[in-house]
Formats: structure tokens, sequence, C-alpha cells
């Protein structure tokens, strides 16, 4: 299929043909095991000898021997003597088709079976790619057997689809809304041409989008959804610019220009400060930048279109059509004209008592951002609608696979007793430790994939209460532990709490571990397990190096053979046309001595002739370690757990486990430790984000320092900034709601949009200031831009609303958040704009003043 990258299969028993020999009937022909793995592997030959010449025509010499049958290997000799029959494999073993699988044991939703693990190319789209895949799966099911059946254990395309359709909706919504707006206090005419740099935008960033290799999906549409209120903004002050001029009995023509003109300069600058604003999440390293690299791209093409369709297309329609000739003004002009009375009042009071109210507003910022900074929580990314549950788990040391397969059956049970509708499909898989590549007979896991968050009332968490419930309520299982894990669906970022505990002295660093668990359970972290603890039996194998080298047998000799007789050894390979199959010599399992595996083996010896395998070695019962772990050379053991992400997050919790490793250096000197997991990334990308925001601060004061050709007026404009970073710090505290890496994205780009209202106020008082001195010309100023700064503010507030709250299908996880923050940012450092620049910008005159007299 074109779309198709790769396919990956999990269950899949791949046939093999085994040759397993009987150790009593090789001890007793003096037979050494070795012998027959080598007459197998000399059995199968496919040679080219080369091409001989005749007449003209090439010959190709082939020597070919390949037995293809049981029956066929079985004859294989592996002694021949004068005077005695031909000893074959017959004689010393039988010969088997199997399918073996004991490494690991798969189940899909409680039944036996195989998956396919389907990955598209980089650009194919997933819901085209799925329905052919479905459409392929159909077609062969008309023909398959009756007893086989296909179940989608995972579908990328219906969290695609659900995604698509939430923001497809509220995108929908808000523009409506965005209309209601432009409606409701601009002119009809003017209102009709400003909404329409909307669907202007929107087409041409579709146009230009194949260009940039940038397809229309949900992060893509997520841009498109954060910038659909911004794209008017431009239109709205060029409009309102005009529209103003108009009202005041300018003649059309020349209303459009000096309106035009009057703003080109500050709307073009606040384009530039949005753009700069969401450059810095291009930067953001690892999968989160991936992740999110084409919401910027995608705002910028918006911005840009908008921009070119304010100052080019808008002037002229309104220069071509005018207003509305019916001399009624719109519906929300009484509205705007009662608040400009309101705020030219307040504006009065505000800058008679400025100093003190310059104090009180300082004063009461400062305590906000402390509370907020203090109540809210940082989790990356939050659970609230996880689709995917990891449970790990494990039987007693010893077990063997086929037992822990069915001590998994109760866990079965518990998840079909689940709600209906919560889960998707789910899979276990016995033989596998928790991180899924380690071989483990008595380890397991098994994968929840739930249904959307938007489908079901029983929350990921839930889930996972549940199944713990269960499990601990149980009296009979063979279960003896058990853990649960939600991965948010996000990109991976490991587990809440991630510790490496490192040394190279074993006694000191299990203690450590022992010690470090303590704590870390006393504060409140749970389902912490070790891979310290993943041990299991062994029967240790011990050559006795003096006697295997007077015997002529090397020790590696003594591995190979073992390793021959207990998990076999693949001799040869029979190629079909359909297949290679594997040619594997072992011991019977059936006749193999599991308390003395070495009885009735034999080796060759260098002198030719065969020494029992325990004259050679001795062998003892101890508990090895079933994975060795090293990070740099060094012995490394990991913790890892969970957090209730309700009551603290990883973020908080790193210090507390900085100083935790402190005290555990103090005790133990050779032992370090390092933090991983989401703790670790949670710390390393607020600190990113912080910097990138102080950036973003920094260019715009940059670009700024140009426009006003001031250094002072700069630090006003972007003092917005700060009062929305903590309006969303107030907001997210109050709402209990997790403050997210896409909700700090949506924190970088509000700093970019909520210095535009600043900015075109700033603008106007200067070329006001100009004429009158005095409190006059900022009140004048303030208020002769509060229409606009209101449209603009209302227009992207009740674009982004509908998508912040999902009004319609639901909220999205990702999405949400990020335009929550970017709101509320906005309302509060819109408020803030109205009242601290005014009061800012006259304390500025005063001070300046002063200096002056002095």
């Amino acid at each position: 299929m074109p779309d198709v990258g790769q396919v990956f299969d999990s269950g899949l028993e791949n046939r093999e043909l085994s040759v397993e020999l009987d150790p009593k009937r090789l001890a007793a022909l003096d037979l050494p095991l070795d012998a027959v793995r080598q007459a197998v592997a000399a059995a199968f030959v496919r040679v080219g000898a080369g091409k001989v010449q005749d007449a003209g025509h090439e010959t190709l010499v082939m020597v070919v021997h390949e037995p293809a049958t049981p029956d066929d290997i079985g004859g294989i000799v592996v002694r021949a003597q004068p005077g005695r029959p031909p000893l074959r494999i017959r004689d010393v073993g039988r010969v088997m088709e199997r399918f073996p699988n004991d490494t690991e044991i798969v189940r899909f939703s409680g039944h036996d079976g195989v998956s396919l693990w389907i990955t598209k190319r980089r650009q194919a789209d997933v819901i085209r790619t799925i329905e052919s895949v479905n459409q392929t799966v159909h077609d062969w099911l008309e023909t398959a057997p009756p007893t086989v059946r296909f179940t989608s254990t995972y579908d990328a395309s219906i969290e695609t689809r659900t995604r698509l359709r939430i923001l497809r909706d509220n995108a929908a919504a808000g523009f409506a809304l965005v209309l209601l707006i432009l409606f409701l206090f601009l002119d009809r005419r003017i209102a009709f041409w400003t909404a329409l740099g909307i669907p202007f935008s929107i087409a041409l960033t579709t146009v230009i989008l194949p260009w940039t290799g940038i397809t229309l999906n949900s992060i893509s549409l997520c841009g498109l959804i954060i910038v659909l209120g911004m794209i008017v903004d431009d239109a709205i002050i060029v409009a309102e610019s005009i529209y103003r001029r108009i009202e005041s009995g300018t003649p059309l023509r020349q209303a459009v220009e000096d309106g035009l003109f009057a703003v080109i300069g500050p709307v073009t600058a606040t384009i530039l400060t949005t753009i700069i604003a969401f450059i810095p999440i291009w930067f953001i390293p690892g999968v989160e930048g991936k992740f999110a690299a084409e919401i910027p791209a995608i705002v910028m093409l918006m911005l840009a279109s908008s921009l070119l369709e304010a100052t080019t297309i808008l002037p002229a329609h309104i220069a071509h059509a005018g207003p509305t000739a019916d001399s009624r003004r719109p519906p929300g002009a009484r509205w705007m004209d009662h608040l400009e009375r309101i705020y030219r009042r307040a504006l009065t009071v505000a800058l008679r008592w400025r100093y003190a109210l310059f104090a009180a507003v300082l004063a009461g910022f400062a305590a906000l951002a402390i509370w907020g900074a203090e109540h809210v929580r940082f989790v990356m990314y939050p659970l609230d609608q996880a689709w995917e549950v990891w449970i790990y788990g494990k039987t007693a040391d010893g077990t063997s696979l086929e037992d822990t397969a069915k001590a998994m059956a109760p866990l079965e049970h518990w998840i079909e007793q689940l709600p209906a509708g919560v889960v998707h499909s789910y899979k276990t898989v016995a033989g596998r430790d928790p991180d899924g590549w380690v071989q483990a007979s008595n380890a397991f896991f098994a994968k929840l994939v739930l249904t959307p968050a938007q489908q079901r009332t029983t929350s990921a968490t839930d889930v996972r209460e549940r199944l713990l419930d269960a499990w601990k309520a149980a009296t009979d299982t063979a279960i003896t532990e058990l853990s649960v894990h939600i991965e948010s669906g996000g990109p991976p970022v490991g587990r809440p709490v991630e510790v490496r505990v490192i040394s190279n002295d074993n006694a000191a660093r299990n203690d450590a571990l022992d010690w470090l668990r303590q704590r870390l359970d006393e504060l409140g972290v749970t389902d912490i397990d070790s891979d310290a603890e993943r041990s299991e039996p062994a029967l240790r194998l011990q050559p006795d190096l003096a006697r295997a080298a007077a015997a002529g047998i090397t020790p590696a000799q003594i591995a190979a053979t073992m390793r021959t007789a207990v998990d076999g050894t693949i001799a040869a390979w029979l190629n079909t046309p359909d297949e290679r199959i594997p040619i594997r010599v072992r011991v019977d399992p059936e006749r193999l001595d599991p308390r003395n595996p070495t009885r009735g083996l034999l080796l060759t010896s260098r002198f030719g002739h065969a020494v029992p395998l325990d004259s050679v070695s001795h062998s003892e019962s101890v508990v090895e370690p079933r994975t060795i772990y090293h990070d740099n050379g060094d012995r490394t053991n990991r913790l890892r757990g969970n957090l209730d992400l309700e009551v603290t997050s990883p973020a908080s919790m790193y210090p507390v486990i900085e100083n935790l490793l402190a005290q555990m250096q103090e005790r133990w000197p050779d032992v370090r430790g390092e933090i991983g997991g989401q703790a670790r990334k949670s710390v390393e990308q607020l600190s990113r984000m912080k910097i990138n925001l102080a950036l973003t601060v920094v260019a715009i004061w940059v670009l700024l320092t140009v426009v006003f050709n001031s250094m002072f007026q700069p630090f006003m404009v972007i003092l917005a900034i700060p009062f929305g970073v903590v309006g969303v710090l107030i907001v997210f505290s109050l709402s209990g709601d997790p403050l997210s890496l896409f909700a700090l994205m949506g924190m970088l780009g509000m700093a970019g949009v909520v210095v535009n209202d600043s900015l075109i106020m700033v603008d106007l008082i200067n070329r006001k200031e100009d004429d009158t001195e005095g409190v006059k010309v900022i009140i004048e100023g303030a208020v002769e831009r509060l229409r606009p700064i209101v449209l603009t503010t209302a227009t992207t507030v009740v674009g982004l609303f509908p998508t912040a709250y999902g009004l319609i299908g639901g909220a999205d996880a990702f999405i949400s958040p990020m335009v929550t923050s970017m709101m509320w940012g906005l309302l509060a450092g819109t408020t803030s704009v109205l009242l601290f620049i005014p009061l800012f910008y006259q304390v500025g005159l005063d001070v300046r003043r002063l200096w002056r007299r002095s």
C-alpha cells in the first residue's frame, strides 16, 4: 500500500524445525552434542562452483543439498564407521516442526492472536491511510477462515477525527461570535468588509501551505484557531480609524487615506510583535518542539495574509462602498459611548490620585503574582483525557511462563468488568518486564486503549483505581505485584518520578535504594518499582579450568554446549520460496534433567575424544540479577513511581528529591543519584520556557525602541506582558487545572498579542502630545483608543472561548489549555493596559518634568 511505511508484528509464531536429542542415547553412543550440530550444519549446502563452457554456452555448476522435511533431516548421518551401519539423527533423537513461543505469550482482549502495528509514511494522510487499511482487511476477511476475526486494537484516526471535529465545530462557533461582535459595534458595511479578512487569510494560507510541507491536521488547525480572532485585529484598527474620521465629517476618500496612514505603522508593529512571540516555539527542543512546530508557521502565514488584506483590500472596499447609507448607528454604539464616559471619569479620578493608585496597583500585582506562583501546579501533559493505560505486574520468582499467563486471567476479568464503552481494546503480554524488552518468565504487562474521553464518563484515573482496588480485594490471585501507569497521550516523558542510583559498590547501592524507596513512599509516591528486584533463580555452571585444560576443553566450548543443550543453537537454514526456516539443535526438553542438565552431555576435546561435561565443570544454585544496568560504565539501578497529580506535580517534587539525593550521598559517599522522568523534563521545560519568554520580551522591546525612537516607552508597552502572565497564573490556580506545556506555549503567544493594545494607545498619546500638554492628552488618547482595544480584545477572546471550554463536543486536553492561557492572559493584560498605561505615562511625564527642573 503506497501510504503504509512499515508493518511490525507481535505474537507471531514463526515456524522452525527442531532437532531434539536424547542425552542418554548420546552418552550411550559416546556422541558429543556438538558433533550433531556440526553434522546438521554440514548437510545444508548451496554453493556455486562456477561455470563451464560447452560449444559457446555457459552452464552454472551448483552443489545443493537441503533436507526439506523432518524425515529428511532425521536421515542425516552423524557418524559412519567401516563395517557398521551409519548413525543417523533419528537414532539419537527426533525432528519436529514447531512454532516456538517460549519467550512471551501475547493475548488480545482476552483471546490468542497476532497484532500488526502499521505506520504511515511521513506525508501520508492518517485518515485516508487507515480507511484504505480497513478496506484491505475487509476484503481479506471475505475469503478468510470463519474462525479468524480482525479487531482494531488502536486507531490513530479516532483521536485525529475527534480532535478535528472538536476544533472545527468550536472554530465555527468562534467565527460566528467574531462576526457578532463586528456587526454589533461597527457599521454594517464596514463590519462586512472587516470580517472578509478572515476567509481571505484562511484561503491564502491554505494556498501557501502545500509549498511549506505542512498538512491540515489537528496541530495546524490549532494554530488556525489561535489566530482566528487575531486576524481581524489589524482590520479592526484600520476600519475603526477610518470610521472615526467618517463620523467626524471627513470626506470618504480623505478619511480612508488619513485613517490608514495614521495606524499603518503601529499595526505593522503589532503583527511583528505577535510573530516574534511565536518564534520561540520553533526552538523548543525534543519531541515537544516537533509536536508544536506547525503552530507558529500557521500563525505567521495567517497574520501576514491579514496584514495584506487590512492595508490594501479593506481600505479599497471602504473607499469604494463607504459606510451604510442608513443614518442609524450600530446597535452597540450606545453601549460603547456609555463605556467611554465611564472610562473617562475613571481615568480622571485615577490620574488625580495617580501616585497612591500606582503604588496600590504595583502592590496588588506583586501579591497576586506571589499567590499565583505558589498555588499553580505545572504538569507537562495532564491526564484529563488520557486514553492509554499500562499495567505492570509480577508473579512469584521462578514462576514458569505458562503459569504467569494463567495468573493473568483474573486481570483480564477485572478489565472486562470495567463499565461498558470505556475500553476500546487491550493487550496482555506474559514473559516481559515492565520495560517490555527484558525477558522474565514471572513478569507481565498489559496495555489498555480507552475510547476517546468525550465518549466516556470514566477517566483513566478511575480505571487505574478500579483495577488496583480489584487486585487488593482479590484473595486467590497469584499476582504478587501490580502497578498501573497512565500515559497522557503526549510525547513520552517517563514516569512522574524516576531516580537512578549509581555506584559500583553493590551493597552500598542496594542499601541506598532501600533507604530512598522508603523516603519516597513517605512523600506520597505510589507504585514504586525498582529494576534491582529483577532477579531469578539460576543454575551457575563453573568450569574447572585445570581439568578442562588437561582434557583439551575450553570454557567457550562448555558455554556453547550448554546453550545448545538448553536453549538450542540454529545450525542451518532451510530456504523455501515462501520463508526461511531455522533448523535448531537442542536436547529434548522432556529428557533434560532440570537439576543436573549436564548429565549425559559430551564435549569433543582438541585431542579428538569425547569428554563428559560434568567431569570438567560443577554447578551451584544461585539467584542472579536478570539484567545488569550500567551508566557510563558504572553499575546503576532505577526507582520509578507515580504521583497524585491532583495534589502535587513532578516539577514541585524535583527539589524535594534533590534534597533526598544530597542526604543519600552524605550517608553513602560512593553512591550518587540522578533524577529523570517527568520531574526532570518538567523542570527543564519550565526553565526553557522562562528563557524563551524573557527573550521574547527583549526582542519585542528592541522592536519597539525602533517604533517609538525611545528606550523608556517600550518598557511601558511591555508592562502588559507581566500583567497577562499573572492573570494566567491566577486563573489556573483558581480553576485547579494544572499549567501544562501547551498552556506555557499559549502564554508565549499571549506575550506578543497583549502588547498590541498598549502599543496602539501609546502611539496615539504620543501623536496628541504634540498639540496639548497635561492630563487631558492622556485621557483623550486613551478614550479614543478604547473602542479598537475593546473590539480587538473581544474578537480575539470570543474567537478563542469556544475552544478553551469546549462548548461544542468537549474540550481538548492539549489545545484547550493553550487557548485558555492566551484568552485569560489577554483579558488580564488588556485590563491593565486600560488603567495602568495612562497612569505610567503620566508618572513618566512627571518624572521627566522634575528631571528637567533639577
